[in-house]
């Protein structure tokens, strides 16, 4: 009887239930290009149930969380100290020049025991080279100072959307008269370029160029899953200003008379 016992115990089932048990959640870190460089990486559904700074480097197998099971919202970012972060929200501060920001989303569902999500960040920030052309002058020493000013200060990694509000910076000097700032998401044509007299007191420009809507009329697409960089040409002649705006990646552009 008692080896008959010992026997028929294997073959028993003990059925669990196993949807109380948490997630094994490996983050792949692998496709990171910039590996040395720190990443805010937080799983969220209605609550949060991590948020870790990590290089890639220091991962190499990836970096492991326990997770509820169910859905779940996984972001990475970078980001500088041009912005504060709230959960999935970056904020660029006043006055500050949105720095290269790349990010990744990926909502899924984790029913699993062990799942594993590769992160691939994407470009969500527009490189514009400005160039400020005086026809028929040469001039060595650009005789304005520049403003950018934007109606969209931030973004949010979770649905990869521009958050409205307002944003100034002056833009980098790059040589006499060439210049460079970026860009994050924008919603629509929000985007002016002041021109300041440097010898007037005051800060009322003498000039105000929407390059916004200039930028839009090529055909720019800021919902792209990587942002283009551009260029835009701004000359003076008699008939006033013209500017151009030109897609890094395609070169299709246009041209505008003000």
């Amino acid at each position: 009887m008692l080896v008959l016992l010992s026997l028929a115990l294997p073959s028993c089932c003990v059925k669990e239930d196993r949807t109380v048990c948490p997630c094994r959640l490996i983050v792949d870190l692998s496709g990171c290009g910039d590996r040395d460089k720190a990443l805010t990486i937080r799983a969220c559904a209605e609550s949060e149930f991590f948020s870790r700074t990590a290089r890639p480097m220091d991962y190499p197998d990836g970096l492991e969380e326990k997770i509820p099971k169910g859905m779940v919202l996984l972001t990475a970012m970078s980001s500088g100290s041009s912005e504060t972060v709230t959960g999935n929200r970056i904020h660029v501060r006043q006055g500050c020049m949105p720095d290269s920001i790349y990010t990744y989303s990926h909502s899924f569902e984790a029913l699993v025991e062990t799942i594993r999500d590769t992160v691939l960040m994407h470009k969500q920030f527009a490189t514009v080279y400005l160039t400020m052309d005086n026809v028929g002058n040469e001039i060595t020493d650009y005789p304005y100072r520049l403003l950018v000013r934007t109606d969209c200060n931030g973004l949010d990694t979770g649905s990869v959307e521009a958050i409205g509000g307002p944003l100034d910076f002056e833009p980098e000097k790059v040589g006499d008269c060439s210049f460079v700032f970026r860009l994050l998401r924008q919603r629509g044509e929000g985007i002016q370029l002041e021109l300041l007299d440097r010898s007037r007191p005051g800060s009322v420009p003498v000039e105000v160029i929407n390059i916004g809507r200039s930028i839009l009329e090529t055909g720019y697409d800021w919902n792209a899953e990587d942002l283009q960089d551009i260029r835009i040409a701004i000359g003076y002649a008699q008939t006033g200003i013209s500017v151009e705006v030109r897609s890094w990646e395609s070169g299709e552009g246009i041209t505008q008379d003000f």
